[in-house]
């Protein structure tokens, strides 16, 4: 037998205050930073019927049957969304990445956008450390939100004179499927 168990009082909390693995104070310095330096922020999207594949990594993904499987659905024009070190192992296998989500706050994860692919979209949460954001193409970078303090949301308004959160829990993945249905994804 195997219990889950969450010290999360409720699904607000979850939803809405989840942070990932950084302090508060740093968290909030960093999306205030990224904020400010002028990306581009999501938005809602109408609803595409194009099917998505998301590679969220684990085990599964070095099984030939998977591999295959993802490339007859890039080939036959699903969107492919990587997470994290998903990216590096797609591109390593010829597959071109849609869209690369990042949401961890810590600076090591400078890695998963270290080498910008010519056709990738990157959509990365405020939150991230701005070397996270360093060398990644302005025109197909976004920022998205995730349980930013009220004075960022404020500061977001400003700039944008919007505010579109992503709600979910405190995994990338989490985070990462509200995010996907904003842009219009319903076929994951």
């Amino acid at each position: 037998c195997m219990v889950y168990c969450s010290s999360w009082g409720d699904a607000n909390a979850l939803e809405f205050l989840g942070r990932i693995n950084a302090g508060e104070d740093a968290v909030d310095a960093q999306a205030r930073i990224n904020i400010e330096a002028g990306w581009q922020h999501v938005q809602p999207h109408d609803k595409q019927e194009r099917e998505l594949i998301v590679l969220a990594g684990g085990p599964s993904m070095r099984e030939p049957d998977q591999l295959r499987e993802i490339i007859a659905l890039r080939a036959a024009g699903a969107a492919l969304v990587t997470i994290n070190g998903s990216y590096d192992w797609a591109i390593e296998r010829g597959l071109e990445p849609s869209a690369q989500i990042v949401l961890d706050g810590r600076e090591f994860n400078a890695r998963f956008t270290r080498t910008p692919h010519p056709t990738c979209r990157y959509l990365i949460a405020s939150q991230v450390h701005p070397s996270v954001l360093e060398g990644l193409p302005r025109e197909r970078t976004y920022l998205w939100h995730s349980g930013v303090s009220d004075e960022n949301e404020a500061l977001i308004r400003e700039r944008t004179g919007q505010f579109f959160p992503v709600p979910g829990g405190s995994t990338v993945v989490l985070r990462a499927i509200p995010l996907l249905r904003m842009l219009g994804f319903a076929r994951m």
